[in-house]
């Protein structure tokens, strides 16, 4: 609370009339380090996850019996489902929280790594 407030329901407690500051007053900000850090967080994890397979794409190109034309479309490919997975995100941000939909695209992140590593024959 600021000195304000606190002069303010003190003043007003005197005259019979209970003020408490409003929701807005009292709410703290987050720690803007604190956001930058998960923010970075996150745009690290989405470059990685996009650049991980950038490394099979030889092997993956080999087993598909395509030759380097077919390794450009299947580079564009990847981009064209980022671009997808960025624009439904967002829309999903909006209509479900921001906070709520980076943690579920995380824990979904983390679900499928995991299951790309223990899932191998």
């Amino acid at each position: 609370m600021r000195v304000d407030d606190d002069t303010r329901i003190k003043r007003n407690r005197r005259n019979g009339v209970i003020e408490e500051p409003s929701a807005v007053e009292t709410t703290s900000r987050p720690d803007p380090g604190g956001t930058l850090a998960v923010g970075a967080a996150g745009t690290l994890l989405v470059l990685v996850a996009f650049t991980t397979p950038l490394t099979t794409l030889v092997s993956t190109a080999a087993g598909l019996g395509a030759g380097p034309g077919a390794q450009a479309w299947v580079l564009s490919a990847m981009n064209v489902g980022t671009a997808a997975g960025l624009l439904s995100s967002g829309a999903i941000g909006d209509d479900y929280g921001r906070r709520r939909t980076f943690i579920a695209g995380t824990l979904l992140l983390a679900g499928s790594s995991m299951h790309s590593i223990f899932g191998r024959r």
